[in-house]
């Protein structure tokens, strides 16, 4: 099942933009290392706008997964409607937050 995380936006890897896809493709495999081939708790909210994943809230080791990803900068607050451009600034703030993240 594919699961879009409520309440954030994240780089996404269909964008034109080659800092955006990369930074994507950084956060997709770091999140990767830590839940994939695992079980976590969920709470799942509806389906998305284009009816192939489901919009939800993940929990890892107990804390809402979409509030990390607010609280360490690896993502940005959405609540709908048009999510605006990546500036080149952010995504370098989230390439620098992921070199922290690996250095633990």
């Amino acid at each position: 099942m594919k699961l879009r995380l409520l309440g954030v936006d994240t780089p996404e890897m269909s964008s034109k933009n080659p800092l955006e896809k990369e930074v994507a493709r950084e956060v997709t495999e770091f999140l990767k290392k830590r839940i994939e081939h695992r079980y976590f708790p969920c709470e799942l909210i509806k389906h998305d706008k284009y009816g192939g994943r489901v919009v939800g809230k993940l929990f890892y080791k107990g804390r809402d997964l979409t509030e990390i990803l607010l609280k360490h900068s690896l993502g940005k607050c959405y609540e709908g409607g048009n999510k605006g451009e990546w500036t080149e600034v952010e995504l370098n703030n989230i390439k620098k937050e992921l070199v922290m993240f690996r250095k633990v």
